[in-house]
């Protein structure tokens, strides 16, 4: 008897429930790997437009910061950048300027984060709550094209405008 209820648990355990998460609690329990693999991509770029030399924390710069935002706006559903990741956004674009990278290298950079973190969440979606995956993704997306504008306009040299 005992060796039929192993058996029967064993052939069963494969039908135990996926935890559901969010897509920030995915893209935080993940972002070591994002940032990696965005920064293997945006050294790719760099090397292609004649920028090898930049270190590497050159070009994460802020980062994890931007990435924390972007999982702090969709967990709080929030609608405005936050003071300190928009301090950081124009940092950004400030550094990216200083760096003689153009605009759309900005541009390139957010695309390739877009990218990089949908593929994780790809990677992760039999554990997604899909009932809240198309809100959490515009959010994300929201929260992204925001904290690239203020970059772009940081380094434009209008911090404060608003399209």
């Amino acid at each position: 008897m005992l060796s039929t209820i192993e058996r029967i648990t064993q052939q069963h355990t494969h039908d135990l429930p996926v935890p559901l998460r969010s897509i920030a609690q995915i893209v935080r329990e993940h972002q070591q790997k994002i940032v990696e693999e965005w920064a293997d991509s945006v050294q790719l770029e760099l090397e292609k437009c004649g920028h090898s030399s930049l270190s590497r924390d050159k070009i994460i710069d802020h980062m994890p910061a931007l990435i924390g935002e972007l999982c702090a706006r969709v967990e709080s559903k929030a609608e405005q950048t936050s003071p300190e990741a928009r301090r950081a956004s124009i940092a950004h674009g400030m550094l990216r300027k200083r760096q003689k990278l153009n605009p759309g290298f900005l541009l390139n950079e957010g695309t390739i984060l877009r990218e990089k973190i949908l593929a994780r969440i790809h990677q992760n979606m039999l554990s997604v709550d899909l009932s809240s995956l198309f809100v959490e993704l515009a959010i994300l997306s929201d929260s992204l094209d925001d904290q690239l504008k203020i970059a772009l306009d940081a380094w434009l040299g209008e911090p404060d405008a608003s399209w």
